[in-house]
């Protein structure tokens, strides 16, 4: 079987994708795919380009057993575009395409992942599964970053010249058996497993440089170099350890009523070693770092059917996260736990008119505690408490329906609070204000028509509501409604043509804020043809 697309577009992007795969005698079977992507980009010197590359080979010496030895490698340079300021706290289109940042800017992503997956039916209703992994990783960033418009001067203030480098190895191993047999003549299905992994990270910056600020003509300006008086140089290494070990369980009580649940352990060890420097050499290194962490979390849950075509289901779970990256865990919130949360949910899923039509419904609450925030009480005590708390409740619903002569809508709408609950930090309260670059209302609309077995047309309306830029709400990004659309025309059963247009109305709006004021805008009306082939 053998795959390709070739397409152009707007801002000069062309794609190329292609794969092969099939069997290689009786036992072996591989796959074969490639990627390479490149753009000019929506702003000046806004230039990206993306490889990706995998294999694949397939090992099934009989029906029960495979063995999958696979890689996967990505080579990317994103747009090196931090965001486009507003000028007197407006959106000027006479600056949309102007990208502030240095003309030597360096955004590159290297990724590689070699995975050995086995999968073992050793029994009638029981499998086993298991992936070692290896993943390397290597990241550089090296940018000028902050742009804000300076209202007296009537120029940008450019600040925050950041240069990173991450070098990241990984070595995993994942494995679990799946029990689908009756217990007492209940139907019953239970997975346990494991997972284990080690990160070695260095990390390299250059944060002891002078600030790099400059001031330049909002609209013409010459970009100017990185500047740095340090050199992004080796500061810390870092290795975490990480195991955990869950079990989840499906007991079906009857043909209506389903229970799930789950739970699990896991436990995390990061070490840290600051690096020591003669000069500009390494002569030796300082832990500042030995620091466990452990949790167990769980869920609890259950579906039931009292119709073949309705379910009804709830949920209750609770969750953990780290304070920021596990990998890159600060020494001086080594006295801190992670943060920890719960939620609740609820819906349901209706199927109608024989299939052609499906809705879903949810609610749902989501806390999350024990967030840092500044002792409101002494303000000169520099180190943070673990009292803050923040939470989300919302409807999701979604709709799918076949009409007639080949038409069809699919559409979903998300409404959400979001609400700081006790965040009192640096004196300051923030209680009742929404978390910054949460949208509280999203919605898409999709028409669509089937014209005849070659032709298909798609019209797409998607909607984000406004977010705010920080803690205080003070800064409103504005919301937005794109009109997206597309037709595909099959010339032969094997070859079709792709014609895609986004943005169709060339709405300037803003996907996302970088500071308060910095808008990373979104892609301006582009057009993308292509053609697909399979053999």
């Amino acid at each position: 079987m053998f795959d390709a697309r070739l397409s152009y577009g707007s801002q000069n992007t062309v794609q190329i994708a292609g794969g092969v795969g099939g069997p290689l005698g009786s036992a072996f079977s591989y796959r074969i795919d490639g990627s390479y992507r490149r753009s000019d980009g929506y702003v000046d010197r806004g230039e990206s380009q993306s490889l990706a590359l995998s294999g694949a080979l397939r090992f099934a010496p009989t029906a029960a057993f495979t063995l999958t030895l696979r890689n996967d490698y990505g080579d990317q340079r994103p747009t090196e575009y931090f965001g486009t300021p507003l000028i007197a706290g407006q959106l000027d289109t006479a600056n949309r395409r102007r990208n502030y940042n240095v003309a030597d800017a360096e955004i590159h992503y290297r990724d590689n992942r070699t995975t050995l997956a086995a999968e073992w039916q050793i029994a009638d209703g029981i499998t086993v599964t298991n992936t070692a992994y290896r993943l390397t990783s290597k990241r550089l960033f090296k940018n000028l970053e902050t742009y804000r418009y300076n209202a007296a001067s009537r120029l940008i203030d450019r600040s925050d010249n950041l240069g990173i480098i991450h070098d990241q190895e990984q070595y995993g191993d994942e494995g679990a058996i799946r029990i689908s047999r009756p217990i007492g003549g209940v139907a019953n299905d239970l997975v346990v497993g494991f997972d284990v992994n080690l990160v070695n990270l260095t990390y390299s910056h250059d944060f002891g440089s002078l600030p790099q600020r400059d001031s330049v003509n909002p609209f013409a300006f010459n970009p100017g170099l990185f500047f740095d008086t340090q050199g992004i140089a080796p500061r810390f290494r870092s290795r975490t350890t990480e195991f955990s070990v869950f079990a989840e369980d499906r007991l079906k009580l009857s043909e209506k009523l389903s229970v799930v649940g789950g739970l699990r352990y896991e436990r995390n060890h990061v070490d840290r070693w600051n690096f020591v420097y003669s000069g500009s050499t390494i002569s030796g290194e300082t832990q500042v770092l030995d620091k466990s962490l452990q949790n167990t979390t769980w869920r609890v849950g259950a579906v039931y059917q009292p119709i073949p075509t309705l379910s009804l289901y709830g949920q209750y779970s609770t969750g953990t996260d780290p304070l920021g990256t596990l990998t890159t865990f600060a020494p001086n919130q080594s006295q801190f736990k992670n943060t920890t949360g719960d939620q609740v949910e609820a819906g349901i899923k209706y199927s109608f008119l024989d299939g052609r039509g499906a809705a879903t419904l949810a609610a749902y609450r989501i806390v999350k505690k024990n967030l840092l925030v500044r002792d409101p009480n002494n303000l000169r005590n520099t180190t943070p408490l673990q009292i803050g708390q923040r939470s989300a409740k919302g409807i999701e619903a979604s709709i799918t329906l076949d009409l007639v002569a080949g038409f069809g809508i699919d559409a979903n709408a998300t409404v959400l609070d979001a609400t700081f609950d006790s965040f009192n930090t640096g004196g300051v309260s923030f209680n009742g204000k929404t978390p910054p670059r949460i949208a509280e209302q999203a919605a898409n609309l999709s028409l669509r028509w089937d014209a005849s077995d070659r032709l298909q047309a798609r019209a797409i309306l998607r909607y984000v509501g406004p977010t705010y830029s920080d803690n205080a709400n003070l800064f409103r990004v504005p919301g937005y409604a794109v009109v997206d659309g597309g037709m595909t025309y099959a010339v032969t059963t094997n070859i079709a043509l792709e014609a895609r247009v986004y943005n169709l109305f060339d709405k300037n709006y803003a996907v996302t804020s970088y500071a308060d004021e910095q808008y990373i805008l979104g892609r301006p009306r582009s057009f993308d043809v292509a053609v697909r082939a399979r053999f």
